[in-house]
C-alpha cells in the first residue's frame, strides 16, 4: 500500500505476473491505475466491483449465466467468463456456532416476527421502505431489524415510520459488532430477511444463508441487482426470488402467513447447503483454475480474448 501505481506496475512485470485480478474496481481507495497501466497482460475483474469498468484494459470478468444473459453481453467492455451455478463464493468453513443466544439479548420481542435487513442505509430506496412498512401495517406482529448503519440515517428512518402512524418501537437497530461468528450467531434471531433493490445483498446473502436464514430478494436487469438471485439458484431456492415489486411483497406475506412454510424453508437451506458448490470451495477452486488456465493458453496463442464458459 505505501508503494505508487508505476511502482506496482514495475514490481508486478519484474515478477513476470501472468494474471491480474481486480477486486476493487472503482470503488473507495481502489488502485484501478495500476491496471489502467496494464500490470499483467491478463487482467481480470472480479467480486468486488458488480458492474462493466467499461475500462480496455480489463481483459474479462468473472460472472454467471444468472447474472449476465446472453443479451446484456453487449453491455460489457470485457469478456464473460461463466462460471457454473453461481460466481459468488463464500468460506465454506464458516457457520453458526452452537452458542445459546435470546432474543433479549439484543432487544427483540419474543412474540413478534422479525424481518431484518443488514444492509447499508444508502441501498434501502423509498419503494423498498414502502414496501417494508406496508408490511408493518398489515400485519402487527412484526418487527424491522436493520443494522445501525450511522445516527442520521437511524433518525431518518424512525421519523418516516412514525409519519406512517407505526410505532417507533417496531423498527429496532441492531448495533454493529467486531466478531463475524457472533453477527452469523444472532442473524438466526430473525425469521425472514428482506432483500434490497436495485443493489441486493452479495456477501450479506450467504451470510443469511449460513445463518439458515431466507432472504426475499427480486431479479433485476443489473448485475449488483442479480447477485442475490444468482445465489439463491445456486441454493435451489427459487421461490425465494421475485420478478417485481408486486411479487416481492406477495412473497413475503406468505411467507409471515404460513409458518409451516417458512419452516419448510428453513429446513431447505440447512439441507442444499451440504450439496450446493457455494459452499464447495474445493469445486469452486477447481473452475475458476480452469478459467485462468483457458486465458492463460489463449494468450499464448496470440488469440483474442472471447467469451469463456466452464461446465
Amino acid at each position: 500500500e505505501n508503494k505508487s501505481d508505476q511502482e506496482i506496475v514495475d514490481m508486478s512485470k519484474k515478477l513476470d505476473i501472468d494474471i491480474a485480478v481486480d477486486l476493487m474496481g472503482y470503488t473507495y481507495l481502489n488502485r484501478f491505475f495500476i491496471f489502467e497501466k496494464r500490470c499483467a497482460p491478463i487482467q481480470i475483474n472480479f467480486l468486488g466491483f458488480p458492474c462493466t469498468t467499461a475500462s480496455k484494459n480489463i481483459d474479462y470478468i468473472i460472472s454467471d449465466k444468472n447474472i449476465i444473459t446472453k443479451n446484456d453481453e453487449s453491455n460489457y467492455s470485457e469478456k464473460i467468463i461463466y462460471l457454473p451455478n453461481t460466481f459468488m463464493v463464500t468460506d465454506s468453513e464458516r457457520n453458526i456456532s452452537n452458542k445459546i443466544i435470546s432474543r433479549d439479548q439484543y432487544g427483540l420481542p419474543n412474540d413478534s416476527i422479525i424481518l431484518c435487513s443488514f444492509s447499508k442505509f444508502y441501498k434501502i430506496t423509498p419503494k423498498i421502505f414502502d414496501i417494508w412498512t406496508n408490511i408493518l401495517k398489515k400485519y402487527e406482529n412484526t418487527i424491522l431489524w436493520l443494522s445501525f448503519d450511522n445516527y442520521e440515517g437511524s433518525v431518518n428512518l424512525t421519523n418516516l415510520i412514525k409519519k406512517k402512524n407505526i410505532d417507533k418501537n417496531r423498527i429496532i437497530f441492531a448495533d454493529k459488532i467486531q466478531s463475524n461468528q457472533d453477527h452469523l450467531d444472532r442473524i438466526k434471531l430473525a425469521d425472514l430477511c428482506l432483500d434490497t433493490f436495485p443493489y441486493g445483498s452479495h456477501s450479506s446473502c450467504c451470510d443469511y444463508i449460513v445463518a439458515g436464514l431466507p432472504i426475499i430478494t427480486i431479479k433485476g436487469k443489473s448485475f449488483a441487482s442479480s447477485v442475490c438471485s444468482s445465489i439463491l439458484k445456486s441454493m435451489e431456492l427459487n421461490e425465494l426470488i421475485a420478478k417485481d415489486f408486486e411479487d416481492y411483497e406477495k412473497k413475503i406475506e406468505n411467507l409471515i402467513s404460513d409458518k409451516d412454510y417458512l419452516l419448510n424453508l428453513k429446513n431447505k437451506i440447512i439441507t442444499n447447503k451440504m450439496k450446493t458448490s457455494l459452499f464447495n470451495i474445493d469445486r469452486y477452486t477447481s473452475k475458476i483454475e480452469k478459467a485462468y488456465e483457458i486465458c492463460f493458453n489463449n494468450k499464448l496463442k496470440n488469440l483474442n480474448a472471447e467469451n469463456i464458459i466452464i461446465e
